[in-house]
């Protein structure tokens, strides 16, 4: 499963969140792990939904 964001993407992720008002981009580094750390959860619920339909389905 591809968790990581890729260097040109997480440039227009960064360059959108310095957009926003009220948003803390001090720490690039750990912000990105943050953004990551959400995408892998997306990415392995979605997997779990996907497995879980699938079961669901047959029955």
């Amino acid at each position: 499963m591809k968790y990581y964001i890729e260097e040109r993407i997480w440039e227009q992720i960064y360059e959108f969140l310095g957009r926003e008002r009220g948003l803390h981009r001090n720490k690039e580094g750990r912000l990105m792990q943050f953004i990551e750390g959400v995408w892998y959860i997306v990415q392995c619920c979605k997997e779990l939904f996907i497995r879980f339909f699938r079961i669901y389905k047959q029955e």
